[in-house]
């Protein structure tokens, strides 16, 4: 017998599934900005495959940096 995934899903609260909703409403639009960025990295310089370097490249062309720890 097969479960569907909505039969298999937890119940979550309303007030919770209005601030995951925000909270994924905001996570689409970053990951549509940086997918839409790498399409257009990947047509201007015509690879089908960029390297993770290219892709830190391009992450790092929207602003990204990784916060340091304090030493």
């Amino acid at each position: 017998m097969r479960v569907s995934r909505k039969s298999r899903a937890k119940h979550v609260p309303v007030d919770d599934e209005e601030e995951k909703s925000a909270a994924d409403e905001a996570q689409s639009a970053e990951v549509l900005e940086f997918v839409t960025a790498l399409d257009e990295y990947k047509r201007k310089h015509q690879r089908k495959f960029p390297s993770w370097s290219e892709v830190l490249g391009v992450l790092r062309s929207l602003g990204w940096s990784r916060d340091r720890p304090a030493a």
